[in-house]
């Protein structure tokens, strides 16, 4: 009785994902009973449609839609017609067509708008893809493998371990391979991975990664409830902080964290010892005095131009301190990483580092570096880089006044600290970056080089042997060839 009653229903999961496949629509929303994950299936029942294997594990699936080059060629090979199609190479239907076709086995008869070819990709990389830069981007797909546990394994906690639990607190997200180099440079990956897995078993860290059709992604750790108890008991983090859990169902949603971090290491790699702190996501908040109107600043200088009179925090995604060439000081870095490529979602943050720079950062504890900090904007290729120069350039528009100084005398933090760089230059050791012109638009001074955005060589070792100069940033359609005439930078 027992058995006819439950045998049904350990199939359900298995439709589930069947009938997942069979969703062409990118704007349908995922339903409650595709999301395998959310359900706790294990084991068998979470079939992978796309290589008939089992993976081990719990795996989030999601709807397929036309985009997806994983797609599984099932639902356009249900006919005949499908099946010609998959052997001669032709597109599978999409759309309405698709999920006629998905649904009934025919093929739809009706005549199907031209499906337009993709445009060539405007971007433009200003240095070849380096080994690391490609490791970091050559799987961003969406379903992940959640790995379990049946129980914890009592573990000798070492120092080390703390240290680790705390990095991977500090940056959200670590892969195995970022913390074999962060905790076993020179030593085998089989050590690091030994020990990572008994700090799963242990509760300490949890790790998911995607689902690939072909071998095994490496595993990604997060914090997990006994690492924050653990950090807690050793005064790393208030006593009063909650652990938060953070559930991963769509591998897009972590690739911001992951691919900050792959930058990180790679600039890291590249400061070796000058790289003296390196801190993860942190707020910065006017102090209270300021929130409410301006503060004084020395020597009858004042603000204007800002865009925004009231300062209001910013939350930069990492905060890089790193040596001077004298070792007596440190310049800070605040990291932005962008992957939208979206210029509006960034105006508002344009907005807010120009009033920090200009002014309130002097209330800060930044302010014992003596110098403003640098705000390093991230983009992912030259198109990409000027489209938030040209933002920048009509957004930082705060100045310091003085009644007696000179029109040309006045000063712009927000514009000269504001730098803007491409991700695939530093993977590949290009210390590079670029920073708007010295003046806003309209400013009388703003003539000759001083009205073009200027070149900047950033902290690092200096390959080039170019003298410290202001360039302009070349035009896209007189683009210097390699080989071509070397370039000169200004030092950040």
């Amino acid at each position: 009785m027992f058995a006819l009653t439950f045998a049904p229903l350990a199939t359900i999961p298995a439709i589930y994902v069947w009938a997942a496949t069979l969703v062409p629509f990118r704007g349908l929303q995922r339903s409650p009973a595709c999301r395998v994950a959310d359900s706790g299936v294990t084991g068998s029942a979470a079939v992978d449609t796309a290589t008939g294997t089992v993976p081990t594990g719990r795996i989030a699936q999601r709807v397929f839609t036309p985009a997806d080059p994983e797609r599984p060629r099932a639902a356009a090979s249900a006919s005949p017609a499908g099946r010609r199609r998959a052997r001669t190479g032709a597109h599978a239907p999409r759309g309405v067509a698709a999920l006629r076709q998905s649904v009934d086995g025919r093929p739809d008869q009706r005549p199907q708008p031209a499906l337009a070819p993709d445009p060539p990709s405007a971007a433009r990389m200003s240095a070849p893809a380096s080994a690391s830069y490609l490791a970091a981007h050559r799987y961003d797909h969406d379903r992940v493998e959640i790995d379990t546990r049946a129980a914890l394994s009592p573990l000798p906690i070492q120092r080390r371990d703390i240290a680790i639990v705390r990095d991977v607190w500090r940056y959200k997200l670590l892969a195995s391979a970022q913390l074999h180099e962060l905790w076993w440079p020179g030593r085998s990956q089989r050590a690091a991975q030994k020990r990572l897995t008994r700090l799963f078993e242990a509760g300490l860290l949890e790790r998911f990664r995607p689902v690939t059709r072909r071998g095994s992604y490496p595993w990604i750790y997060q914090l997990g409830p006994e690492g924050h108890r653990l950090l807690r008991h050793a005064g790393l983090i208030a006593a009063r902080q909650r652990y938060e859990r953070r559930d991963v169902y769509d591998y897009t949603y972590v690739l911001h964290d992951l691919h900050l971090n792959s930058w990180v290491l790679a600039y890291r790699r590249t400061l070796q010892d000058a790289l003296t702190q390196w801190d993860g996501e942190t707020a910065i908040g006017p102090p209270a005095p300021a929130r409410n109107s301006q503060l004084r600043l020395e020597d009858s200088w004042s603000v204007e131009g800002l865009h925004a009179e009231r300062p209001r925090g910013v939350v930069p995604d990492a905060v890089l301190e790193i040596a001077r060439p004298d070792r007596d000081r440190s310049r800070i870095f605040l990291i932005e990483y962008d992957r939208t490529t979206r210029v509006d979602k960034n105006y508002e943050k344009f907005r807010r580092y120009d009033a920090f720079l200009t002014w309130w950062w002097r209330h800060t504890h930044y302010a014992e570096h003596g110098e403003p900090p640098y705000v390093l904007f991230v983009c992912q290729d030259e198109t990409h880089r000027d489209k938030f120069l040209a933002a920048a350039d009509r957004d930082l528009t705060g100045r310091l006044w003085h009644p007696s100084a000179d029109p040309s005398e006045q000063q712009h933090p927000g514009r000269r600290r504001t730098l803007f760089a491409c991700e695939p230059d530093t993977h590949a050791g290009v210390l590079e970056a670029r920073r708007v012109p010295a003046f806003p638009p309209g400013h009388p001074s703003r003539r000759g080089p001083l009205g073009e955005a200027r070149a900047v060589r950033l902290p690092g070792p200096d390959t080039s042997g170019a003298a410290s100069i202001d360039l302009p940033v070349r035009p896209p359609e007189r683009a210097v060839k390699p080989g071509g005439r070397q370039q000169k930078f200004e030092a950040a």
